[in-house]
């Protein structure tokens, strides 16, 4: 387990938030961690309505279903950064979404920004926070091994 009383703080980017409603591997794996409590598992308004978008279009899921699949999600619903923070990230990652998932980070305080986008991964982001993949996520929660 980790060392601090406090779960560690992640905010997850859409893919990782779908992969993990869709598939088993490591992104399911850490939202049952969100479920168990051995982690805070973030995202905006902002990544949740990208969430939806793609399950409805590329899983041709009903609204009904999408909508029991989001209520179920054990992600905290924070607020989307504001504006000029969303503008400053985008000129630094060169995306508009991305800059807003980015700038959501920054300002939740989050422990780690969790995505599979290779647009994160840069050391432009990485100088600015902490960027993991899904298992390099379930490392941190897990903490070190003895």
């Amino acid at each position: 387990m980790k060392s601090t009383a406090q779960p560690a703080r992640l905010l997850l980017d859409a893919n990782v938030i779908i992969s993990g409603m869709r598939f088993t591997g490591p992104p399911y794996q850490l939202l049952e961690a969100g479920r168990a409590g051995t982690a805070t598992l973030l995202a905006p308004e902002y990544v949740l309505r990208e969430v939806r978008r793609i399950l409805f279009r590329r899983f041709n899921l009903s609204d009904a279903a999408v909508d029991m699949g989001l209520a179920e999600l054990p992600v905290k619903v924070i607020p989307n950064a504001p504006v000029a923070l969303v503008r400053r990230a985008q000129m630094i990652i060169g995306d508009q979404a991305d800059g807003a998932v980015l700038a959501s980070a920054w300002e939740a305080g989050a422990e780690a920004l969790v995505t599979g986008d290779a647009h994160f991964f840069t050391p432009a982001v990485q100088a600015r926070v902490r960027v993991l993949t899904p298992r390099e996520a379930l490392g941190l929660i897990a903490g070190p091994t003895p």
